[in-house]
């Protein structure tokens, strides 16, 4: 499959020469950094609640939870803001898969993992409380 660009024809796909031997941060526009920013915060909110949260003892897990519930809203403000950057700004080939790889990182993976630890927060938290002892059953 062939594309035309700019008087040049090219299969899709294909590295253009003028992109050979560039460094991909030279390649990145202000949209693109905004968008691997979102992907950091995502993945620093998955790692907090996996770390802080995922412990024997569950000490700190509110807190991490908290914390890392602070770094998804972030990570949205920083989406919407790359949104209009990406609009109003050039943006790269390389900035749309970027924001879709943040977007899934941040709002799909992360997500699901506070949620996860959340509700097993929540379960463990209640088993806990509602369970006696057996030494205070046997009568």
């Amino acid at each position: 499959m062939w594309k035309e660009r700019e008087g040049e024809r090219q299969r899709v796909g294909e590295v253009s020469q003028k992109n050979v031997g560039e460094s991909i941060f030279k390649m990145l526009e202000l949209p693109d950094i905004l968008s691997v920013l979102n992907a950091l915060l995502g993945f620093s909110a998955i790692l907090l609640v996996a770390f802080r949260a995922g412990g024997a003892e569950w000490q700190g897990a509110t807190a991490s939870l908290k914390d890392a519930s602070l770094l998804i809203l972030i990570a949205a403000a920083v989406d919407g803001f790359d949104g209009l950057v990406a609009r109003r700004f050039s943006h790269s080939n390389l900035g749309k898969y970027l924001d879709a790889l943040a977007d899934f990182l941040s709002f799909g993976a992360a997500t699901a993992v506070l949620l996860y630890f959340f509700v097993f927060s929540a379960l463990s938290n209640t088993t806990a409380t509602t369970q006696l002892p057996i030494s205070h059953m046997q009568s």
